[in-house]
């Protein structure tokens, strides 16, 4: 664990190095984290002082705060987020003299003795006591109170989350100081758009990046990059060791996004400055739509469901076919332009991370117009215990064409087949698959027998 922290910080330090600019660097990952890294000057008094950071996300991770700068010497540090909240005022004014308007108008001046509440909110069955001059004391339900008035702001409430260092410089004036921190509440997602043409095998494919900020914090010109991978997080300061510096690719004109190989993941790189705004979410196109060729693959999985044969579309994630990007896992959702223009929407599936030049199958649906029925016709047991089951798989195709159905089966245990009228691929311990041709308006018959057992 050492070895990794140490790792961690050495590699936060290289990222820090790397933007020594001003400004703000963003890197959200796909799982409720982000690191944070701003460069910014700050005005320093020679010999020990106390400097405050506001601003900063109300969901940090306090303990993954490192701050830098030239000549500074950091003492101390302190995150401070008792904030301003109806709660906080009750609290701080306890025993102290407040002003109640009650709903009727009523205006009452005393010293607030003590507050109670049914829930976290001030308005949860709440009931405030008041001492009044004449040393009477007045209970008021929450419901018949329409204000309380306090006379200033108490000591030690801030309005926003707020980090305070005591540091030591070398000498006062301007210094450039470099925070990173790590914080949750906020995430990002792949969405995708393929929409089907209706006489060939091309798809125009889109996809977008959706940030979903909840985090407490706004950030405004900002450089974002999206880690898209598996990032192990067992620890909050390993994870900061994935915003390691990095040698950048040429940037693209042609995208909006850069995106390039980081340790075993891949990161997307914004090529311009942008908000990222608190309780905001915000889409990205991630990549231009692109025109690119997709197989329509009928398949018959009797252990997804038995009586429906399935529809997806497969394509080929390379340059060849107008992509080559590795692709982020999200949403995709499927589309068609009907006679009229209107895009309909046919399904959705969600795809995994996906690197270049592999496959990508997205389910859309089940075909209307190919049915299938599938049955054990026979089950004998032989002397050893073992069994051998007669299955029958029957496909119609009421479409005007020629379709191909890959008809597969699960079996469970110690197996082999038999018999069969078509020829079956072992795709792995426990799957066969055979590619069955349907001509249009006729019966197809798929028959096998199953061995199980020794």
């Amino acid at each position: 664990m050492r070895v990794l922290l140490v790792f961690a910080a050495l590699s936060l330090s290289l990222a820090l190095a790397a933007w020594a600019q001003p400004g703000v660097t963003l890197t959200i990952y796909n799982k409720d984290l982000m690191a944070v890294r701003e460069t910014r000057p700050i005005e320093l008094s020679r010999g020990v002082s106390e400097y405050r950071y506001t601003d900063v996300a109300a969901r940090i991770d306090a303990t993954s705060v490192t701050f830098t700068a030239p000549g500074v010497e950091l003492l101390e540090q302190n995150f401070d987020f008792d904030l301003l909240s109806t709660e906080q005022l009750l609290k701080k004014f306890s025993g102290k003299e407040v002003e109640v308007v009650t709903d009727k108008g009523e205006v009452l001046r005393g010293d607030l003795m003590t507050s109670s509440s049914g829930g976290d909110s001030y308005y949860s069955s709440r009931q405030v006591i008041l001492r009044l001059p004449d040393k009477s004391l007045r209970t008021f339900d929450s419901q018949h109170i329409a204000g309380m008035h306090y006379p200033t702001l108490p000591d030690g409430v801030i309005m926003t989350p707020t980090l305070r260092w005591r540091v030591n410089a070398e000498s006062g004036g301007t210094k450039q100081a470099e925070i990173a921190y790590l914080t949750k509440g906020i995430s990002w997602r792949a969405d995708y758009s393929m929409v089907l043409s209706e006489e060939s095998d091309a798809v125009l494919l889109g996809a977008w990046v959706t940030i979903d900020n909840k985090c407490g914090a706004s950030y405004r010109d900002a450089k974002l990059k999206l880690l898209a991978g598996d990032v192990h997080h067992a620890d909050d300061k390993v994870a900061a060791a994935m915003a390691v510096a990095y040698k950048a690719a040429a940037p693209s004109t042609e995208q909006p996004f850069e995106e390039h190989g980081l340790f075993e993941y891949h990161m997307y790189t914004l090529e311009r400055p942008a908000n990222v705004l608190d309780k905001e979410t915000k889409q990205i196109e991630l990549f231009k739509p692109t025109h690119a060729k997709a197989t329509r693959i009928y398949e018959y999985n009797p252990q997804r469901k038995e009586d429906r044969v399935g529809v997806m579309m497969e394509f080929e994630n390379n340059q060849a076919n107008g992509l080559g990007m590795a692709l982020p896992g999200g949403l995709v959702r499927v589309y068609q332009n009907d006679k009229d223009g209107a895009r309909e929407f046919l399904g959705d599936d969600r795809i995994d991370h996906t690197p270049k030049n592999e496959k990508v199958r997205v389910r859309v649906g089940e075909a209307f117009d190919i049915t299938v029925a599938r049955e054990a016709k026979d089950r004998r047991r032989q002397p050893n215990n073992s069994v051998d089951t007669d299955w029958e798989v029957r496909l119609r195709n009421h479409k005007s064409q020629v379709v191909t159905v890959d008809v597969l089966d699960h079996i469970v245990g110690i197996w082999n087949l038999v018999r069969s009228n078509y020829h079956f691929e072992k795709n792995d311990a426990q799957t066969i698959e055979a590619s069955v041709l349907c001509e249009p308006e006729r019966e197809v018959i798929i028959t096998y027998t199953v061995h199980t057992g020794p």
